[in-house]
């Protein structure tokens, strides 16, 4: 097994450097210590046409076997569901919002990547995209950079940053077309899924 040390490594620009989906600071920093994961979100979307990012707060549960739920409580209730089977969008109601096919196509890719990183599957998330750490990152303070393999993704997103410490604390995408996703992240205690969650994820 490939350990994190200099031999694993390859100097590239900007002190980003390629590290192997199986090395032993990778699998220091599998950031759930479980099969699941809840936080709770700040979400910031500076769209290129805008002064100020929108913001929207919510909690976001994540489980190895189920899928994910993004749960956005402001500025308007909504609930996403994303498992392999569905991606679905509900109003505060809980009722369907259509969703634009480029967006549910966008949401399928992204939901399983961010269960692989947040549970520490990173051989998986290295078949789409190449993992790059940030020189002197450590287990206490790191910084990751995704870029895409897949023309398909890359022609929506150029990369995504990833930082935290023992847990995963922020999410940074950055678009094509200019527009940039911050998600900051706090995470919380672990506890049995709920009736409506279990329905939720498995209608």
């Amino acid at each position: 097994m490939c350990s994190f040390s200099i031999s694993c490594l390859q100097a590239s620009e900007r002190n980003w450097l390629p590290i192997h989906s199986d090395s032993e600071f990778l699998q220091q920093i599998s950031l759930s210590g479980g099969e699941q994961y809840r936080a709770s979100y700040t979400q910031l979307r500076q769209l290129k046409i805008m002064n100020k990012p929108l913001e929207s707060h919510g909690e976001l549960l994540l489980t190895l076997q189920n899928g994910v739920l993004w749960q956005q409580h402001f500025p308007i209730k909504q609930t996403l569901i994303v498992t392999p089977k569905k991606v679905q969008q509900l109003d505060n109601e809980g009722e369907l919002i259509e969703l634009p096919e480029a967006a549910e196509n966008m949401l399928s890719a992204w939901a399983p990547m961010m269960q692989q990183v947040i549970l520490g599957q990173w051989q998986a998330v290295s078949k789409q995209f190449e993992v790059l750490l940030l020189e002197g990152s450590s287990a206490n303070s790191w910084q990751i950079k995704l870029m895409p393999k897949d023309s398909k993704i890359l022609g929506a997103l150029i990369d995504i940053e990833l930082r935290g410490s023992a847990f995963l604390n922020s999410i940074q995408m950055h678009q094509a077309n200019d527009d940039q996703l911050t998600i900051h992240l706090v995470k919380s205690e672990e506890r049995a899924l709920s009736e409506q969650e279990l329905s939720w994820l498995n209608e």
